[in-house]
C-alpha cells in the first residue's frame, strides 16, 4: 500500500490528537516526541509542505511507530 500524500501541518495535528507532544519549533519545523517512549529521538515535520512518502517513511521509523498504526494516524488527517 502507497502512503497518501499528506500536509505536514496535517500530520502534526494528527500526531497531537493521537497523544504525541510537540518539544520545539523552529520556523516550519515542528519536532514532536512520543509520551511513551523516552528513548524516540523527536521527529522533524515541516508543517508549509506536503510530504513526500520517503519522509513520511521515515517520520515512521523515527516514532517507532508499526506500519498499521502510521497509517491510522494518515487517516486521522
Amino acid at each position: 500500500m502507497v502512503l497518501k500524500s499528506v500536509s505536514g501541518k496535517r500530520l502534526l495535528k494528527s500526531l497531537i490528537r493521537n497523544g504525541y507532544i510537540k518539544v520545539r519549533q523552529k520556523g516550519s519545523h515542528v519536532s514532536v516526541r512520543d509520551p511513551n517512549d523516552h528513548s524516540a529521538f523527536a521527529v522533524v515535520v515541516c508543517t508549509s509542505d506536503d510530504l513526500l512518502p520517503g519522509t513520511l517513511d521515515s517520520i515512521k521509523r523515527g516514532l517507532k511507530l508499526s506500519r498499521k498504526k502510521f497509517l491510522d494516524i494518515l487517516n486521522d488527517c
